[in-house]
């Protein structure tokens, strides 16, 4: 058995996620798992050892998940529902409104580690020590926002509101708070030389600072295929890498001295990208590969990305449920095992400087698909195409920017240098609108059953494609799946003649995402616009693409339909008349499939099956009343039958 590190890495990787993911019994889990290695072994005798070592990595992923849970989960949610002082250091601030903020506080708590979400009045600075006393309360998923899901993986399994914040001024950590103050430095440089739009998306792939993006933009390069730009990671480390090999070049002869120096570059980058696990990840393969070019060894991607998901899975195991962490992980294993196969069969063919990268970018979508449907609310159609175009692009983009702050960042050169940037990074922006914009650019996860197929088509072409040394019948297979898959989704909907209503509530606000088919209308009553982001997922998982107008009672937020969703509202009708001409008590419209008319205290929605009232805080529907925690809920109501 060849590339033990990997596979005994990927097996502990999987011991892993199996633990984490499951949350089932240690016990049970290690019995399955060695009465599988013991049956494998058996079966496969000319593979006993490798299966062997497998089999002891991959309970060792599950001691290491189980042990990591005894001793840093279970004590913090101990803490849950009393209210206790954490003392500790500021490791993130999102201003919210005002003087408003939610903390990253990672301290201790009753003895206990901890890393909480603290919501407190007053500013502060970065890594500055505070005191807090507050009512903790273990995270839960809702229907409006995954807050455990998302927050779990970064080892935040708290939140609490401060009844009491005490900032010292005094610093707990001088180095991050240096990299902060360089990433400030770096992001005012760039507002200062390009425009708003590019500046922002700058930021986002240099410093990895997405807080400037709109919605908008974010949604249409997720629905492009190059949403992978926003994470820092391999691709920006292999940029910058690149470009400090090149400039060391000039200066230094001897390789091993530009290896070290190379090491150090990675180090220092992973830390001013403030240590995401694709990065992270990126980072160690990186220095790996480097070492063993220092040690006169071959290099072996599979075999690095083993050692990797060792060292990373086994300081925070919980980390295999963060979805930047799994993308890049299933990215990394597919041009590391099965792209080469391929891309061989393709090397001295013409254009092959465009077939490749196609060729890599198919690959990686055939092993990522099932994880994106997971994770996400679509999957894009358009990335083998967009890839080839945007990725160099913004790679040129983002050696530009590392460029200009070697000049210092603010200079004359440095500021031209920033506007050939700027000019790289307008363009990125126009592609990746222009992808979203097809019809067929991206399937929602609605129709994860069709996405899981197309997978599994592609699968079966790739091995066809290397068993045979034809790489055309694995194009033709990718070609087919995709085609299928939008076929399949647009027939689907052009059938489903349902009215769909989809209710997001608060309890105090109502927002309605109303579709039928692949379009849309937003009905807003009293959420001023605050819900975009849920109308977002909404249009993306049911592939809406065209939403034909966004009604809000009163005029407040209703901009935010315009300019914050993708598809954007055509029409914006709104009580108070700004956007329109005033719709007022019992006006209506018609729309496709439905008629919406407005009431006192907000809408009824008319369809063949019946009338659906909403109000701020109850929906009448034929199926019965709904308020209080069944809103909550975000309940999905259905009118009509299919055509």
């Amino acid at each position: 058995m060849t590339r033990k590190a990997a596979w005994c890495g990927l097996s502990f990787l999987f011991g892993t996620a199996l633990f984490c993911v499951t949350g089932g019994s240690f016990i049970a889990l290690a019995a399955a798992a060695s009465s599988a290695s013991v049956l494998a072994a058996l079966l496969l005798k000319r593979y006993r050892l490798g299966i062997a070592a497998a089999g002891i990595s991959l309970l060792c992923g599950l001691t290491a998940a189980k042990t990591y849970y005894m001793l840093h989960i279970d004590p913090a949610l101990e803490l849950s529902g009393r209210t206790v002082t954490v003392e500790g250091t500021v490791t993130d601030i999102k201003v919210l409104s005002g003087d408003r903020s939610m903390l990253t506080v990672d301290g201790k708590a009753d003895g206990v580690s901890v890393k909480v979400l603290i919501y407190a009045d007053g500013s502060c600075e970065p890594y500055e020590k505070v005191n807090v006393t507050a009512k903790l309360e273990a995270l839960e998923d809702t229907p409006s926002f995954p807050s455990k899901s998302y927050r779990l993986p970064k080892g935040i399994y708290l939140s609490g509101n401060a009844d009491e914040i005490e900032y010292s001024g005094e610093c707990g950590n001088r180095l991050g708070r240096w990299l902060c103050g360089l990433r400030d430095y770096v992001s005012q440089c760039i507002t200062a030389a390009m425009d708003k739009e590019s500046a922002a998306f700058a930021q986002a792939i240099l410093c990895g600072d997405r807080s400037e993006l709109s919605d908008v933009t974010k949604t249409q390069f997720y629905r492009s295929g190059v949403g992978h730009l926003f994470a820092m990671s391999g691709t920006h480390l292999t940029v910058i890498a690149a470009f400090s090999n090149a400039l060391l070049g000039l200066f230094i002869r001897r390789k091993r001295v530009r290896t070290v120096l190379l090491c150090v570059v990675v180090m220092m980058f992973t830390a001013f990208g403030g240590f995401s696990a694709p990065l992270v990840r990126a980072g160690i393969m990186s220095v790996l590969t480097f070492c063993s070019t220092l040690a006169g060894r071959r290099t072996d991607p599979l075999s690095s990305l083993g050692i990797c998901a060792v060292i990373m899975c086994g300081i925070e195991p919980p980390i295999v449920l963060s979805a930047s962490f799994v993308c890049s992980f299933a990215a990394c294993f597919a041009i590391g095992s099965l792209a080469p196969p391929l891309t061989s069969l393709l090397k001295g063919r013409r254009f092959a400087f465009a077939l490749i990268p196609m060729a890599e970018t198919a690959v990686i979508l055939t092993v990522s698909l099932p994880f994106s449907v997971y994770f996400f609310s679509e999957v894009s159609a358009a990335a083998p195409v967009s890839n080839l175009l945007i990725v160099p692009l913004c790679s040129g983009a983002l050696m530009l920017c590392a460029a200009a702050m070697l000049f210092g960042g603010s200079i004359l050169p440095a500021k031209l240098i920033f506007r050939l940037a700027d000019l790289l990074i307008k363009a990125v922006l126009k592609l990746a609108e222009g992808f979203a914009s097809l019809r067929f650019a991206a399937v929602g996860s609605r129709f994860a059953g069709a996405v899981i197929a197309a997978a599994a088509v592609m699968a079966a072409a790739l091995y066809l494609a290397v068993r045979f040394g034809k790489a055309r019948i694995f194009a033709l297979g990718t070609a087919a799946a995709f085609v299928s898959l939008w076929a399949v989704s647009s027939i689907f909907a052009a059938l489903d003649g349902r009215v769909r209503i989809h209710i997001l509530s608060d309890g105090r606000t109502l927002c309605a995402v109303v579709s039928r088919g692949r379009e849309c209308a937003v009905l807003d009553i009293g959420a001023k616009g605050s819900d975009t982001y849920n109308v977002q997922q909404d249009i993306s998982r049911n592939g809406i693409t065209r939403c034909r107008a966004a009604f809000v009672h009163g005029d407040l937020g209703a901009s935010a339909y315009r300019t914050e969703i993708f598809p954007p509202a055509e029409q914006l009708i709104t009580g108070g008349g700004y956007y329109s001409e005033p719709f007022d008590e019992n006006a209506s419209a018609e729309l496709d499939g439905f008629t919406v008319t407005v009431t006192a205290e907000g809408y009824d929605i008319t369809a063949a099956g019946g009338t659906v009232s909403l109000t701020k805080n109850k929906v009448y529907a034929p199926q019965g009343e709904l308020g209080g925690d069944d809103l909550k809920a975000c309940p999905e109501i259905l009118l009509g039958a299919d055509r």
